[in-house]
């Protein structure tokens, strides 16, 4: 049902999310419970990043953001070192800031060369008498967004979470389990509607009051934003919504529960994100017609729908796609890749849909052959690779595709016989085969294709004469190179649509499609 209601990217360290660079940390041999001794003084984010435990981090990242606060000023709008004035920020969180800078070298050791030791046995959180660095804490512990994004002055990352501490309406405790893991989702969607323009969108209902993102009844909730039973999102659909910005943040990746994606028509760039695959439990992901740049990233291991077309990406289609098992369409038409077709797409036996045709006119293009195992994607119902710089045969294996409806491999340099077996394919609707080096004659077999409506076959070296079985099927659409302005025609054709001359190869446009 999603499917058709549209148009038809770890951190450095180890996997258990502790960081991974030596010399971050030395703990205290003679301490049975492993204090750690963050060195500070080089970096914040580096003795962030040496954390061990949860309960351990929780007070450490008190230090941090102390240091954060003082050595940067910068970690809110407007926010300034300590004894400067504060009037900019919000009533609340000046207050907490002020509070904190008073008692900052009773509260916390942080130094250039000594820090207070932290234990395992802590549980006291930090500014324990403010909102502010609790969620913050939350944000950065569960990896959601990291210390640099909220060190960026008018950052997304940094509206977004000044949005959860202050104007939020539900208020959720960052230090309960069930409502952490809701007011990472609120600030994970907030943060989307920071990071793209959503002053601007066309509909933006729920994102500016603040409701329940959940809603209770149909149309309630905010816009786009599905959830499930339990109150996680699992479907955001912003297809067509006015969505402008410079990238699409990793922070979605935080969506855990994240089913359906739909970002379609509307102009975001950048990169795609390599936290995408972090998304385990996504199946549908829209990013068609929009602005991205740059490679395709590795994608999450259950999609069964990825149409990433009418972008600028660039590079190759990566091999880690055919270990998608699930998958059923895979559009990466109308980008600037230069690519052969991966072997491995032939192990998609799930299949029903490729569209892998490029801009040719921007240098872009599918070379190489057809590989012969594309016999083995007997689901296959759509195959599009038109306009590219494919050569060699067609080969016999496709007319395996006893499913296809939609055959489009034309303006490429094939060069063969058309098979006579193409008329096993009795389910063909479409087949463009203009714009190649096919020989020979037309086959009889043709006459066979029951459901076939369109047939191009003009601007090609085939010979003879259209099979009176092909014009018995009384087609929409027949082209062959059959005008009779040059003497003598390639095919003799009483029933064509469209007669056209390929003239040493030079298209002259004497018909609606040549």
């Amino acid at each position: 049902a999603a499917a058709s209601s549209a148009r038809s990217g770890t951190d450095e360290g180890t996997s258990d999310g502790t960081g991974g660079g030596r010399g971050d940390d030395f703990r205290d041999e003679d301490n049975g419970e492993g204090a750690i001794f963050p060195r500070c003084a080089g970096s914040v984010v580096r003795c962030y990043r040496g954390r061990r435990s949860r309960a351990q981090s929780t007070v450490l990242v008190g230090a941090m953001i102390a240091a954060l606060l003082v050595a940067l000023g910068i970690l809110l709008p407007s926010r300034r070192p300590s004894g400067a004035d504060t009037s900019s920020l919000s009533p609340s969180l000046e207050k907490e800031v002020i509070d904190h800078e008073t008692n900052q070298t009773q509260t916390t050791a942080v130094t250039s060369t000594t820090v207070t030791p932290v234990t395992s046995s802590s549980t006291t959180p930090p500014f324990s008498n403010g909102r502010f660095a609790s969620v913050l804490d939350l944000l950065i512990s569960s990896n959601t967004s990291s210390p640099e994004d909220f060190a960026v002055p008018y950052s997304p990352q940094a509206e977004a979470l000044q949005w959860v501490v202050e104007e939020d309406p539900l208020a959720l405790d960052p230090l309960i389990e069930e409502e952490g893991e809701r007011l990472i989702q609120r600030y994970v969607l907030m943060l989307l509607h920071y990071a793209l323009g959503g002053s601007s969108w066309k509909n933006k209902s729920g994102y500016e009051t603040g409701e329940d993102e959940r809603g209770s009844d149909a149309g309630t909730g905010w816009f786009g934003v599905v959830c499930d039973d339990e109150g996680s999102v699992t479907d955001l659909h912003l297809e067509n919504n006015y969505l402008v910005g410079s990238s699409l943040p990793p922070e979605i990746s935080s969506l855990h529960r994240l089913e359906s994606l739909n970002m379609g028509s509307n102009s975001i760039r950048g990169t795609l994100p390599r936290k995408l695959a972090d998304l385990a439990n996504l199946q549908i992901l829209y990013l068609f017609d929009n602005n991205f740049v740059g490679s395709i990233p590795d994608m999450p291991p259950l999609l069964r729908v990825l149409n990433l077309g009418s972008n600028d990406i660039t590079g190759e289609i990566p091999s880690q796609l055919g270990n998608l098992d699930n998958l059923g369409m895979l559009d990466l038409s109308r980008n600037s890749l230069i690519t052969t077709i991966p072997e491995s797409l032939m192990s998609l036996t799930n299949l029903r849909s490729l569209k892998i045709s490029q801009f040719l006119s921007k240098g872009a293009y599918v070379q190489g052959t057809i590989p012969t195992a594309i016999g083995n994607l007997q689901t296959l119902e759509t195959l599009d690779i038109d306009s590219g710089k494919l050569v060699g045969t067609l080969p016999d294996q496709i007319t395996r595709l006893h499913k296809l409806v939609n055959l489009d491999l034309g303006h490429n340099l094939l060069a063969s016989t058309i098979p006579s077996s193409i008329g096993d394919l009795q389910n063909l609707e479409t087949c463009f085969l203009d714009g190649n080096h096919f020989n020979g004659t037309i086959p009889e077999g043709m006459g066979k294709l029951q459901k076939l409506y369109k047939l191009y076959l003009h601007e090609n070296d085939l010979i003879g004469s259209m099979p009176q079985s092909v014009c018995n099927l009384n087609l929409g659409r027949l082209s062959s190179d059959c005008n009779n302005l040059t003497l003598p025609r390639e095919v003799e054709c009483a029933c064509c649509s469209d007669c056209c001359e390929d003239v040493v190869k030079k298209r002259v446009p004497l018909g609606l499609l040549c």
